[in-house]
């Protein structure tokens, strides 16, 4: 997020160098209406989690990737800051990855996050073409951490 928020305010700063307040205006109202999209959906109570699926998944949405999240955890022993950085690589590849596919039916994301015991389990899997999994984690088909849980 802060490498977006650093683009964003740059942006921003050369609108206002260069005087020109109704672009300003139209970016600032721009990013209150994605903002307010994200922000209706709860995944899990954590709130903190939370928030990163709501940026991520409408980031994804704004880029024409179907996004499911099945998400059920509260609170967990880390740090912001070091759940930002994770959802942001595993969310930000994954979202790459699908802006590379040109066929509608192979942008998609699914995000599954829990937490057993101590632990925080987040499954990341999307539709990519170029990178070819090792097979040494493979799961069965249909089957997930969270089918447990849930």
């Amino acid at each position: 997020m802060r490498h977006d928020i650093r683009h964003l305010l740059n942006h921003l700063w050369e609108l206002s160098v260069q005087g020109d307040n109704e672009a300003v205006k139209d970016y600032l109202s721009g990013i209150t209406v994605q903002v307010s999209h994200r922000e209706t959906e709860e995944y899990c109570k954590n709130e903190m989690i939370n928030g990163l699926l709501q940026y991520y998944a409408g980031m994804a949405a704004d880029k024409g990737i179907s996004c499911r999240v099945r998400a059920k955890c509260g609170d967990v022993a880390i740090a912001p800051a070091d759940l930002t950085v994770l959802f942001g690589n595993l969310m930000e590849n994954a979202i790459h990855a699908c802006e590379q596919e040109e066929a509608e039916e192979s942008r998609w994301i699914t995000v599954e996050v829990g937490v057993i015991g101590a632990s925080l389990l987040i499954q990341t899997e999307n539709y990519c073409q170029t990178v070819y999994p090792s097979g040494k984690y493979c799961m069965e088909e249909g089957g997930s951490f969270l089918h447990r849980l849930m």
